[in-house]
């Protein structure tokens, strides 16, 4: 009802971006800063506070008619803080966006246009990640363009391969109609469910719509460390302080509850789990793909910074007789894997030793020593040193002809890129053109400065 009386407000705002924070009190604030640039009268901000000591004061933003904070009563889990930024939030379309995450310069403005038409439910956005552990952006290859895309690949995708599709348009990365998120909530008393409340997103718009617009432009960037839930989880799974935070505010443990690692990989699952069982006439006909879940969630903990003690006890829980992975498809890994490490013992590693042994006994090659080389078995034949030019077949006497490659006078077309006239056209076109990692950026807010100063970020 709420819902329907926000829908008759005639100020009523064209876009709600929902900024939920814990604890990173400096990060949200540069993200709040980038925002009120832009604000304007078809924007709210809604900041949802639930740090331990809140310090995101409503008086910060008093000035600003276009922010709106709200501490929480105590700490929430990530589902429940966001259930509320729904419930609050005023605009037509939503978009959330991480207190870690910065909207680029220009990006609002290239988003209302896409959302000023009404005709889209789903706008889909590009999101650059900028890893600070490691010093570099990852991009997408962008054309500037918007175009319909398919959501029934990226449900199959997900259910098939367990990657984290950052791509799927989910409320991270997308502006969602309001009135989508109230169809597909029905009677549920809550939304947003599972651990990962955007994932989550990702499989119920493609199980309840056909396609989406996407827009192909840069709008947002990531900034990933040692402060996000999903590298803590990818570093050191639940003994890292940052998870045991995570995991902590929820009632009942998602991951103790069906007997899963803490990974990517695992809440990954635990989500298309709860999904099925939340929405099972959408969901019940997908079939989850556990020989590819296991093969992750088995690279994750080996990645682990953890000790092999830690990795064994990790593994030992995919083990226990109440684990959600059915046990058949566990010992049918098991019996992959086994017959695997079988065929290299009998075949790579036998010729790893042989070459070993040959260039332990002899490093100048096999000729260096015949006899010795006879008695290992190698071949003591040289071969002939092919000539670095072949001798020409020109009639004798004749004057040899030089080929000079001749300078092509048609320049290289460049990747198309997206308009010039936005500021994020220029990061685009700097960092997006064609895609891939730009190493050595100094810091992140370097990211957005240097689309504003037009100096490259490398």
């Amino acid at each position: 009802m709420a819902f329907l009386k926000d829908s008759l407000q005639p100020n009523r705002p064209l876009l709600s971006v929902i900024v939920p924070t814990r604890n990173r009190a400096d990060l949200a604030r540069v993200c709040l800063n980038r925002l009120l640039e832009e604000a304007s009268e078809n924007v709210e901000i809604v900041v949802l506070e639930n740090s331990d000591q809140p310090a995101i004061k409503p008086e910060e933003f008093r000035g600003a008619g276009y922010v709106r904070v709200f501490p929480s009563n105590g700490a929430l889990d990530m589902p429940s803080n966001w259930e509320r930024g729904l419930a609050i939030a005023r605009g037509e379309y939503v978009a959330f966006i991480s207190d870690k995450d910065m909207f680029l310069p220009g990006a609002l403005s290239v988003l209302l246009e896409q959302l000023a038409s009404r005709k889209h439910e789903i706008v889909c956005y590009r999101k650059a990640v900028f890893c600070s552990h490691r010093n570099i952006l990852f991009h997408y290859r962008c054309k500037g363009q918007a175009h319909g895309e398919a959501l029934a690949p990226m449900l199959q995708h997900l259910y098939g391969s367990f990657y984290h599709t950052h791509s799927a348009p989910m409320v991270y990365n997308s502006a969602v109609s309001c009135r989508l998120i109230h169809e597909i909530k029905g009677t549920k008393p809550q939304f947003f469910i599972g651990n990962s409340p955007d994932v989550i997103t990702a499989v119920l718009f493609a199980a309840h719509r056909h396609n989406y617009l996407q827009l192909d432009e840069i709008v947002s960037v990531a900034n990933s460390g040692d402060w996000s839930n999903g590298y803590s989880a990818e570093r050191r799974g639940r003994r890292n302080e940052r998870q045991a935070d995570f995991v902590k505010l929820f009632k009942s443990n998602p991951f103790q509850a069906l007997k899963l690692p803490v990974s990517i990989p695992s809440a990954i699952a635990e989500v298309l789990v709860t999904a099925q069982k939340a929405y099972p006439e959408k969901l019940s006909n997908l079939s989850i793909n556990w020989q590819a879940y296991l093969e992750k969630v088995f690279w994750a903990i080996n990645a682990m910074e953890i000790t092999p003690a830690e990795k064994s006890e990790e593994l030992t829980i995919l083990k226990s007789s109440n684990c959600v992975v059915p046990r058949k498809e566990y010992y049918k890994f098991r019996l992959r894997h086994a017959m695997h490490r079988v065929k290299e013992s009998l075949w790579t590693q036998p010729l790893q030793r042989a070459i070993r042994l040959k260039v332990r006994l002899f490093p100048g090659g096999g000729s260096a020593c015949p006899n010795m080389s006879a008695k290992a078995g190698f071949k003591t034949k040289a071969r002939k040193r092919r000539p670095d030019r072949r001798p020409s077949k020109r009639p004798c006497g004749a004057t040899p002809i030089t080929h000079t490659p001749r300078k092509s006078t048609q320049s290289k077309k460049p990747w198309p890129l997206p308009q010039p006239a936005t500021c994020t056209g220029q990061l685009s076109e700097k960092i997006s053109g064609r895609g891939g990692a730009v190493q050595g950026a100094a810091s992140f807010g370097d990211i957005v400065k240097s689309c504003v100063s037009g100096v490259s970020p490398v």
